[in-house]
């Protein structure tokens, strides 16, 4: 069951409402039972010294009711019967201060939920703002603290942050915010605490830059029971390193050169690059361009690519270029040599590579079971050949053969039956030092004729010349049955002629 509360407001009212005139008082404080407190109002833009002062509590909804008075010089004192004994009022002129010091602090020096406001003031003529005093038996509960951000307006400059605080006891609670740098930011809005059962709940909000925002906004809550402090800022990007390729090339003058930089999805978006000679910055190339960053999707959130591309005079042979890339929270870097050209004219751009897929024998499919998969590859220098299934995975049993003239590399994989009936694709998959990305060159078993795309013409060559022989057998076939049949007929007129001149011979 909750225990009893005392809540205690001292204020301080300007009266004449003069400017300048003030009466600044001590925090919110929660105290139990039986333990003492001192209260402190300072004043400032009337004569201290020379003044009556007094204190004044109010209970939530209840009037007035004066507690103590202090002449100007401190002669005299006087004292409401519920607090005499128990509460002592004093004087500083020379700090302009006026303070109670309140001992065996009681539930009944308050009503209602046992919150009290105590005012000090000047004869009535100026008053504090007030000092919440609460008075309580509980066991003092710490809250829980949740950030609260704005939902929408993400062009705007500045949003609404709030601190939620929940689950605690007794009721004062404070809510204080700062930037990353540690610089204050006033103008926050406190609610008052709801109870809900015997905890309270309370929200506080303040608006602040988006650029405070981003560097993330800290705000504390404080409490009997400590402090809690919560930072608000944007949701954490993933950080994806790039993946860097650096490439170059030499025109016909030798102190000149071309370069190519390119850093493959990398996040943040935030980035930068820069280009270096032998460890130094580059400050005055030829010309640089880079590229606008290209966004993604992926599982984890966007990732970006971008390229940047740089021609450079006064190089020297061995000169060393490389590639920084800068990210907000990560660094890479990437280098070539440079190297004088070999040869009259610019240098040659990576090989012109000719992959040819020789069909499978249908003859070997159908006797053996099986038959070679072979995929050539020229020229030869500096490549390497493998097969891969329809699902990118290598297959192991590819064999690597090399002509003997040393112009064309193979890979070759016995395909079964069983497969290939299937129709199970195949991928050549050829590398080459030069090439940024591997080729790829598929293989399908067609519907209808069993060879791929690359020997189509010639398979219809072999077609058309089968055709042309079988029509040609059937032409010579027509013209000797054609030439029996006239020679027959021939014979048989002959032998009817003679057989009508001589009348006794028998016609067969």
């Amino acid at each position: 069951m909750m225990g009893y509360r005392t809540g205690l407001l001292l204020l301080t009212l300007c009266w004449a409402g003069v400017d300048g005139q003030t009466l600044t008082q001590s925090e919110p404080v929660d105290k139990k039972p039986a333990e003492s407190h001192r209260l402190t109002c300072t004043a400032s833009g009337f004569t201290f010294s020379s003044s009556w002062m007094g204190w004044i509590r109010q209970a939530p909804g209840k009037g007035l009711e004066w507690i103590a008075t202090i002449t100007h010089n401190s002669g005299s004192t006087y004292y409401s019967q519920s607090v005499r004994g128990r509460f002592t009022i004093s004087r500083d002129n020379s700090r302009q201060q006026l303070y109670l010091q309140m001992n065996s602090l009681k539930t009944e020096d308050c009503e209602s939920r046992h919150i009290t406001i105590y005012h000090c003031d000047d004869y009535f003529d100026y008053w504090g703002k007030g000092t919440t005093v609460t008075v309580t038996s509980d066991t003092p509960q710490a809250p829980t603290v949740f950030p609260l951000v704005q939902c929408g307006s993400e062009t705007s400059d500045t949003l609404t942050l709030g601190v939620l605080a929940t689950g605690f006891t007794p009721a004062s609670l404070t809510f204080s915010c700062a930037t990353a740098s540690g610089t204050n930011l006033p103008d926050s809005v406190q609610y008052p605490a709801v109870q809900k059962d015997s905890y309270y709940s309370a929200v506080s909000q303040i608006r602040v830059k988006r650029s405070d925002w981003e560097q993330n906004v800290s705000c504390t809550v404080g409490h009997t029971t400590g402090s809690k402090t919560v930072h608000i800022g944007p949701t954490p990007v993933p950080v994806q390193r790039p993946t860097l390729n650096v490439l170059g090339s030499s025109p016909e003058d030798e102190s000149k050169g071309s370069f190519s930089c390119f850093a493959i999805d990398f996040s943040p978006e935030k980035h930068e690059i820069t280009w270096l000679k032998n460890g130094q910055e580059i400050t005055n190339p030829i010309s640089e361009i880079k590229t606008p960053a290209v966004s993604r999707e992926t599982e984890n959130g966007p990732v970006y690519s971008t390229a940047s591309y740089l021609n450079v005079s006064e190089l020297t042979e061995g000169d060393i270029l490389t590639c920084l890339f800068e990210g907000s929270q990560i660094n890479e870097n990437k280098s070539v040599t440079y190297k004088k050209p070999t040869g009259v004219g610019p240098t040659p751009c990576p090989p012109c590579l000719d992959i040819k897929i020789k069909p499978i024998s249908l003859e070997d499919m159908f006797l053996n079971k099986k038959a070679e998969l072979i995929c050539e590859v020229t020229p030869k220098e500096g490549v390497s050949v493998e097969w891969q299934d329809e699902n990118g995975q290598v297959i192991v049993a590819s064999r690597n053969l090399s002509e003997s003239n040393g112009k064309s590399k193979f890979a070759i994989i016995d395909v079964l039956y069983e497969e290939w009936s299937k129709g199970i694709d195949y991928i050549c998959v050829v590398e080459h030092s030069d090439l940024i990305e591997p080729k790829k060159e598929p293989y399908r078993k067609s519907e209808y004729v069993f060879v791929t795309n690359s020997c189509w013409d010639h398979a219809m060559e072999t077609d058309q010349d089968s055709m042309g022989s079988t029509a040609l057998t059937f032409i010579i076939l027509f013209l000797i049955t054609l030439l029996y049949s006239i020679g027959t007929t021939a014979i048989k007129v002959v032998m009817l002629l003679k057989a009508r001149a001589s009348p006794d011979t028998d016609i067969m």
